[in-house]
C-alpha cells in the first residue's frame, strides 16, 4: 500500500481487479458532483416556508470558503448539507440560517440560484445522495471493480486536500496537548523556523492557520490561539480524527475477513437512515460505531476499534476535547459498506451514485489503482 493511503489509514483494496490507471481532476470539470434530495426534503421545498434554500454551483473552490465570499458579498449567513472539494465543479444546496427572502449573488468561482423555500433551514439529513461523473485521463482498458459491496473509507480530502494535518491537529486535541494542535496546524514542509517568520512565510489560503498563528503569538495561549480558527474548522479537526480511527478500524476488519454487509446483531442504518438492530431487511446497511465520548461497544466492529484506539494511544473520553468542549465528537456510526448504484464506465468517464457520506475518491481508488495517488489526482 503507498504511503498516502497509509497515512489516511486506508490500508486494504476491497478489490483484486487491476487498476486502469490515469489521473483524475485535470481540471475541475473532470469532477462534476451534484447533490440529490431526498422526497421529504423535496417535499418541504414544494410547500414553502421562511427559509431560503438556494442552489451553490462552483468550480475551484471548497464549500466553506464559497460560503464565506458568499456571506462577505450578500450578509447571508448559509448552512451547507455537504462539503465539497475545490478541485471540482459542483451543484449543491444550501440554506439560510435566518428567515427571509432570496438574495441570489455570484462570485468568480460561485454563484447563487434560489431553488424555493422551506420550514425551517435544510441539514445533512436532507441529502439523500450524490451523483458524480468523473472523467479519468489516460485510462487504460481493464475490468471494472465489483463495487457492489467496497470499504467505505473516508476519502483523504477528509484530512486536508492540500496538507493532510487535519487529523493530527485533531489527535493532538484529544490527547489534551493544545500547544501541539497549534504546532502541527501551523508548521509545515520548509516552514521557517520562528512564529513570526512562519507568520510572514505562510500561503494566503492558509487563513485559519494564519488566524491561529496570530492569536498564538499575541497571547502565548493555544486555547485562546485554536478558537481563533472558525468553529467549523475546530470541529472538523476532531471529526478527521475520529475518521482516521474509523479507516483504521475498517481495514482491521477487512483484513480479518469480516463481511461487510449486515449480520444478527449489527446496528445498521435502514431505510430513511434510521437506525436500529438488523431485522434480516434487505435495506439495512451494516454500520461500524464511530469513536467518541458516548461510544457503543456493543457490536461485532468493536474489537477493531478498540484495536485502533490501543495503537493510537487513545481513550473514547479524549473525544470530548477538554477546554475545547465546542470540538468534541459524541461518537455514533458509519456504513461499514458502500452504497453505490449505477455504476457506469465508459470512454474513461464513470458515473456513479453514491450514498450520502460515502466519497467518489474511495470508489475510483478501486477502479484506478493508483501507484502514486497525489500524482493521479487523488
Amino acid at each position: 500500500m503507498n504511503a498516502a493511503d497509509r497515512a489516511a489509514g486506508m490500508l486494504v483494496y476491497g478489490t483484486g481487479t487491476p487498476g486502469c490507471g490515469g489521473r483524475i481532476r485535470s481540471s475541475p470539470d473532470d469532477f462534476k458532483v451534484r447533490e440529490v434530495l431526498s422526497e421529504a426534503a423535496l417535499r418541504e421545498i414544494g410547500r414553502g416556508g421562511r427559509y431560503a434554500v438556494y442552489l451553490l454551483r462552483k468550480r475551484g473552490i471548497d464549500t466553506m470558503h464559497a460560503i464565506r465570499e458568499a456571506r462577505s458579498a450578500t450578509g447571508l449567513r448559509l448552512k451547507a448539507l455537504g462539503l465539497k472539494d475545490a478541485d471540482a465543479a459542483t451543484v449543491q444546496f444550501v440554506s439560510s440560517t435566518r428567515a427571509g427572502s432570496h438574495a441570489p449573488a455570484s462570485g468568480a468561482r460561485w454563484s447563487l440560484e434560489a431553488a424555493g423555500s422551506a420550514p425551517r433551514p435544510l441539514s445533512a439529513g436532507d441529502m439523500e445522495a450524490n451523483e458524480f461523473e468523473i472523467t479519468i485521463r489516460g485510462a487504460a482498458p481493464a475490468p471494472p471493480p465489483d463495487v457492489s459491496r467496497l470499504p467505505n473509507f473516508y476519502g483523504r480530502q477528509r484530512f486536508g486536500s492540500s496538507r493532510p494535518v487535519t487529523h493530527l491537529v485533531g489527535r493532538h486535541i484529544v490527547r489534551g496537548d493544545l500547544g501541539a494542535a497549534v504546532a502541527e496546524l501551523t508548521t509545515w514542509e520548509g516552514a521557517p523556523d520562528g512564529a513570526e517568520a512562519r507568520l510572514a512565510a505562510m500561503p494566503r489560503w492558509m487563513d485559519a492557520e494564519r488566524a491561529v498563528l496570530s492569536e498564538m503569538i499575541r497571547t502565548g495561549d493555544p486555547l485562546r490561539a485554536m478558537r481563533a480558527a472558525p468553529v467549523q474548522s475546530r470541529r472538523l479537526y476532531v471529526q478527521a480524527y475520529q475518521s482516521y480511527i474509523f479507516n483504521l478500524a475498517l481495514s482491521a476488519a477487512v483484513v480479518a475477513g469480516e463481511d461487510l454487509g449486515p449480520a444478527d446483531g449489527d446496528v445498521c442504518y435502514g431505510a430513511g437512515g434510521r437506525l436500529s438492530k438488523y431485522s434480516g431487511d434487505p435495506s439495512q446497511s451494516a454500520t461500524i460505531p464511530l469513536a467518541g465520548h458516548s461510544y457503543y461497544a456493543r457490536t461485532r466492529f468493536d474489537r477493531y476499534v478498540a484495536q485502533a484506539m490501543g495503537g493510537e494511544d487513545v481513550r473514547h473520553a479524549g473525544f470530548a476535547a477538554g477546554e475545547l468542549g465546542e470540538a468534541a465528537c459524541e461518537g455514533g456510526f458509519r456504513q461499514a459498506a458502500m452504497t453505490c448504484t449505477g455504476f457506469s464506465m465508459e470512454g474513461g468517464v464513470a458515473r456513479f451514485r453514491l450514498s450520502r457520506g460515502s466519497y467518489a475518491t474511495v470508489l475510483l481508488r478501486e477502479v484506478v489503482k493508483p501507484e502514486d495517488p497525489g500524482a493521479a489526482g487523488f
